[in-house]
């Protein structure tokens, strides 16, 4: 049985908030990360901890890009199609 997207104007908002949303947890995430990172590092700092410093600090990078590439494509492709879509219905 086939399914329908529903591209309605309020499913495309819907799924923007969702994606908005998504981008707001992974950056509260890391700042909680770090900070518990921070704390963490003041009572034990050996090299195992050194490495998962290393390995979170290439994570945080990678989360972060994806949070700006996130936020663009909900910005700049998104909202503009369901502009266009409230526009089209009218």
């Amino acid at each position: 049985m086939a399914s329908t997207i529903d591209t309605s104007p309020e499913s495309i908002q819907e799924f923007r908030f969702k994606i908005q949303d998504r981008i707001e947890e992974l950056k509260e995430q890391l700042k909680s990360t770090e900070s518990a990172i921070e704390t963490v590092h003041k009572d034990w700092d050996d090299e195992v901890f050194r490495n998962f410093i290393d390995g979170f600090s290439k994570d945080k990078d990678e989360i972060t890009k994806l949070c700006e590439v996130l936020s663009e494509y909900e910005e700049n492709i998104l909202a503009p199609f369901q502009q266009k879509l409230e526009n089209y219905l009218g």
